[in-house]
């Protein structure tokens, strides 16, 4: 790490692509043939945003 600022970019989370991305992978994958898409989960995600879960930020001192 450079310097002594503690930096992180911003996560945009786009609940298509990350349908479309799981589609994907079940279809063309054999290790996701499996897997079954949570609609209720996905749901859950913001259309383009950040989750809610990754807006807290937890240290060794606090939860900010």
């Amino acid at each position: 790490m450079r310097g002594t600022d503690i930096t992180f970019k911003d996560v945009t989370v786009k609940k298509q692509k990350v349908h479309d991305a799981l589609l994907w992978l079940i279809d063309n994958n054999r290790q996701y043939s499996d897997v079954t898409m949570n609609n209720k989960c996905l749901s859950m995600l913001p259309e383009n945003g950040i989750p809610s879960d990754l807006l807290i930020c937890e240290t060794k001192h606090e939860i900010v």
